[in-house]
């Protein structure tokens, strides 16, 4: 029994009883890390991730023919949109909420009003008043 134990002790510390030395080298692979740092690095990296976001005022369609007689300075272009329609918000080219133009001195910006499911459905969110 003293023998086994000794064999379970050796093959569980050193691979059977080899020493370090003995062992093959040039493993460049870092041990792996827990599951739990693995998930907060991929998280990390994750977060880093770059997104386009698109806040879209309102469409049109036009022929070719159309276009060089309706761009130029001064004319104006009729959209999609009417006055006080909330704006589409997409997140790399996917719809994802609609907002209000809001001015901050001479930014402009948009305040979402509501986050668009994906199953089509919106959630209303609003700055002052958070989805409880």
């Amino acid at each position: 029994m003293e023998g086994q134990e000794k064999e379970v002790r050796d093959g569980i510390a050193g691979g059977g009883g080899e020493s370090p030395a003995d062992q093959p080298t040039g493993n460049t692979t870092p041990p792996a890390a827990p599951s739990g740092d693995r998930s907060m690095v991929f998280k990390d990296t994750l977060n880093e991730i770059s997104l386009t976001v698109a806040v879209e005022v309102g469409r049109t369609v036009m022929t070719v023919k159309e276009i060089p007689r309706q761009f130029r300075s001064g004319n104006v272009l009729r959209l999609d949109k009417r006055t006080g329609e909330p704006l589409d918000v997409y997140v790399n080219g996917l719809l994802f909420a609609r907002a209000e133009v809001v001015f901050e001195g001479e930014q402009i910006g948009a305040r979402i009003i509501e986050v668009v499911e994906s199953d089509g459905a919106s959630q209303h969110r609003s700055l002052t008043h958070p989805a409880r």
